[in-house]
């Protein structure tokens, strides 16, 4: 995303946190520079009418990893989530030893099961943290992603 749409991202977010009329142009806007955001390291197509859903699980289940690591890896260690065309999630990290590498987290036949298996995965996290609202995240992770 560009500066100018990062900044009309954030002032159309605001009106909407506090409870302003949009328009319908504003509300599209919105909509297009969310997918825009969300997909951003999602490299696989998506379309469709579950396109804005799928984008969002993407960018959620992005940003708890960022947040929280996963397996042996630390938060502290992580440069990246990335979605491949492939159907592939990958994690970029930096090692003890200060080495940059990439690992694949998990591989997948369809984008079916790639979707399926975020979305458990946010749900299992959900029910694990019983405190957990993606607003707070959102800002836990805001070093990471200046796109927010």
């Amino acid at each position: 995303m560009t500066k100018k749409e990062i900044k009309q991202f954030k002032e159309i977010k605001q009106k909407m946190f506090a409870c302003e009329h949009l328009t319908s142009e504003e509300l599209k806007l919105f909509h297009e520079l969310e997918l825009k955001r969300n997909k951003q390291y999602v490299y696989f197509r998506l379309s469709g009418v579950s396109k804005y859903y799928h984008g969002n699980i993407c960018y959620e289940f992005r940003n708890i990893i960022l947040h929280n690591g996963i397996e042996n890896i630390k938060a502290e260690q992580i440069q990246g989530v990335i979605f491949g065309e492939d159907y592939t999630i990958t994690i970029k990290y930096i090692r003890a030893d200060k080495k940059q590498v990439e690992t694949t987290l998990n591989y997948f036949d369809k984008k079916s099961d790639l979707i399926g298996y975020v979305k458990g995965f946010i749900a299992c996290y959900r029910n694990y943290n019983k405190n957990y609202y993606n607003e707070d995240l959102e800002k836990k992770t805001n070093k990471k992603d200046i796109t927010l």
